[in-house]
């Protein structure tokens, strides 16, 4: 780190030493200081968006793809207000960004003016894992440390932290020797506990996993599965809005599919939750597995515990480690005399047997044609269905890229048709429109040598549009293959559900999007755009995006017949 000269120099040192590369940011005057401090920098750099909630999904997608922190720099209240909504995303994916908060100088701390409100921390809490202001300038280093280190703690999240303009500005006093955070580093679960729960999936007539997507990010995805080949157990994910990135492989033999879809099979059985917090399906209910199943919750101290639950709490990637080192031990010394190992075989076979008829039967169901068309209501057109867009998709890919999907309503189909496991994937169910468009470009400027493919809704376009600029700025290779089927279809789906006038009369009040011209917009950006209305139009349009080196958008107009059973 060379010498620093102000406060804002010193803090791009200390991300720097932190490996922080990019710094996202819709900058104001408060944040001049870092913005002058970078000038002589090459360490940080920063990357302008044009709005603060694209740069915090930016710094979001970063930190996905990258597994070092993500960095939002976002202006006063005004600023730091419009980047919430992707704040709470990075808070329910349990990502590592740092939201740096440029605000009025410390005399204005605690007065109501320009661009300036009391207790912006306070705001800023209830969607982060901690909030802090930097409290002078000789504890700034020690602040920034302590707010970085949080953002990887035990309850892993984004972390916010005000840093006042007069202090950036001041000379540097020097930094604070061994400004460390005092957050101790988690251990896996207790040995006795581990071998506990091993001796009870040992012994169980009926064991299911649930796997989280904390395994992909701890690396230890590969002994899930082995452990599903060994007990052996039928591997569902959890329920499609808790499924932030990849989890195991769907094509695997063990796979089972969303535990939404098969909840109901579990009756009497072990399950093994791990790497995922509690379950944030159903709406109505605080657990939708069987009264009868037994649950031992494998999780990170400080996570939301599945109601009911045996707790191993603890780092998930070594408790999974020991764990599966258990249960072979005692597998072998079992040796399968008691005839538990061919009945949860016969089980296991019998659940994943039935999750393959409702697979088929929820992909193909009303609406779409043997072609995967679907009626337009206007009956204008044949519209392509989410199914068929997914098989075309998987077969044009390179299955090792990169996969960003906020598609809102039609979620739970892609990721019930799109095989995953073969590379990484991003994904979001905060319900914070507009992730998608922002968490691709952090994701390719994450991993510039792979294409990113990024599956979004028409009404999440609109929100997240000002990522589009960026990405040209930038030539993110990025290609947003947006779900257009012109309305807030979530809205419509709502009205259904309430059974009111709407429903009786077919007339869904504020959810007609209308026929917004996408690729239109992501040209007037500078980036390719081509909108495709006709199956046989969409492979040359992914081909001709995909062979362009920067940021494409690829408008398909689909049928609004996607309903989430989860939802």
């Amino acid at each position: 780190m060379t010498a620093a000269t102000t406060n804002a120099d010193q803090v791009l040192g200390i991300l720097e030493e932190a490996g922080v590369e990019q710094v996202f940011t819709c900058p104001g005057t408060t944040e001049v200081p870092l913005l002058d401090a970078s000038v002589a920098r090459q360490g940080v750099r920063f990357v302008l968006a044009t709005h603060e909630a694209a740069a915090v999904a930016m710094a979001d997608g970063y930190a996905r793809a990258s597994g070092r922190p993500g960095v939002a720099l976002l202006h006063a209240n005004v600023g730091m207000t419009n980047g919430l909504a992707m704040v709470e995303a990075a808070r329910v994916g349990r990502s590592p960004v740092l939201v740096l908060n440029g605000t009025k100088p410390t005399g204005l701390r605690n007065r109501r003016t320009f661009t300036a409100t009391p207790g912006s921390a306070g705001v800023a809490a209830p969607f982060t894992v901690a909030a802090m202001e930097a409290g002078s300038a000789a504890s700034l280093p020690a602040d920034l440390a302590e707010a970085l280190a949080a953002t990887r703690g035990s309850r892993r999240g984004p972390v916010y932290l005000g840093l006042a303009q007069d202090l950036l500005a001041q000379a540097a006093t020097g930094r604070a020797a061994g400004a460390q955070s005092d957050r101790e580093v988690t251990g896996p679960a207790g040995d006795e506990a581990i071998d506990a729960v091993a001796r009870h999936l040992v012994a169980a007539e009926r064991v299911a996993i649930v796997a989280g997507s904390d395994l992909a990010r701890a690396g230890v995805t590969r002994e899930i599965e082995q452990l599903a080949e060994l007990l052996p157990a039928p591997v569902f994910e959890p329920p499609w809005r808790d499924v932030e990135r990849e989890t195991v492989d769907t094509a695997g033999e063990r796979y089972c599919g969303l535990l939404s879809d098969g909840a109901d099979l579990l009756d009497g059985a072990v399950v093994l939750v791990v790497g995922t917090p509690a379950f944030q399906e159903p709406d109505d209910g605080p657990c939708l597995l069987p009264d009868s199943a037994r649950v031992v919750h494998v999780t990170e101290p400080g996570t939301a515990i599945q109601p009911g639950a045996s707790v191993l709490p603890g780092d998930v990637g070594r408790t999974v480690e020991l764990l599966a080192t258990r249960v072979r031990e005692h597998a072998r010394a079992a040796g399968g005399e008691d005839g538990r190992d061919a009945e949860r075989a016969y089980w296991t076979d019998s659940v994943r047997r039935e999750h393959r008829r409702r697979l088929e039967k929820a992909l193909g169901g009303p609406g779409r044609d043997a072609g995967g068309g679907a009626a337009d209501p206007a009956g204008e057109r044949d519209l392509i269905s989410t199914v068929t867009l997914c098989r075309v998709l998987d077969e044009w890919r390179n299955r090792a890229d990169p996969v960003v999907a906020d598609a809102v309503t039609a979620t739970a189909t892609l990721l019930r048709a799109l095989p995953r496991g073969a590379g990484p994937f991003y994904a979001t169910g905060s319900g914070s429109l507009g992730w998608g468009l922002g968490a691709a470009v952090g994701v390719a400027l994450a991993r510039p040598d792979e294409r990113v493919h990024a599956l979004v809704a028409d009404g999440v376009f609109q929100f997240g549009i000002q990522a589009v600029r960026t990405a040209v700025a930038e030539g993110a290779p990025v290609t947003w293959i947006v779900l257009n089927n012109r309305s807030y279809h979530a809205v419509r789906l709502a009205l259904r559900g309430y059974g009111g006038a709407a429903a009786r009369t077919g007339t869904y009040p504020c959810s007609d999007l209308g026929d917004t011209d996408v690729a239109a917009l992501a040209r007037a950006f500078g980036a390719y755009g081509r909108r495709v209305s006709e199956l046989s139009q969409l492979p040359a349009a992914l081909d001709e995006a995909g062979s362009r080196p920067g940021p494409s958008v690829v408008e398909v107009m689909v049928a609004a017949d996607t309903a989430n059973p989860a939802r």
